[in-house]
């Protein structure tokens, strides 16, 4: 089982029905192939951590080098791990905005888990990403 986490930014303003059409395909696909993950999104900046068969998340890796809706894509973690952190979470998204305090907020209400720490500091200073 491998978990990636990486961050890249929007190539053009997006809608919340864009960014909603994104998390309904990407639960599809996810399920479809065995993935599950979330996605962070601040209004310009994503941030994903996805986990699942090796396979299926270098194919997934394919597909996001190509999606024109996103660019500058960086790979922050990769790593094997023995089991899953979001079982049950095809593709949970999670809108981040205000200060980094209201990000703790939303963070501590969806992710009742602990990350690793370096997701953790990356995701508390997602604005410092734009």
């Amino acid at each position: 089982m491998r978990q990636i986490v990486y961050v890249s930014a929007a190539t053009n303003p997006l809608s919340d029905k864009d960014v909603s059409d994104i998390v309904a395909k990407s639960q599809f696909n996810n399920a479809m192939a065995d993935v599950t993950g979330f996605l962070l999104f601040n209004g310009t900046t994503f941030m994903q951590l996805v986990e699942g068969p090796d396979r299926a998340i270098d194919k997934l890796l394919d597909r996001l080098y190509t999606d024109k809706r996103h660019h500058a894509i960086t790979v922050l973690e990769d790593n094997m791990i023995e089991k899953r952190n979001f079982p049950v979470w095809t593709m949970h998204h999670i809108r981040l905005n205000g200060d980094k305090q209201h990000r703790r907020e939303t963070l501590a209400r969806n992710m009742p888990i602990d990350l690793k720490s370096a997701v953790m500091r990356v995701v508390t200073n997602f604005t410092t990403l734009n």
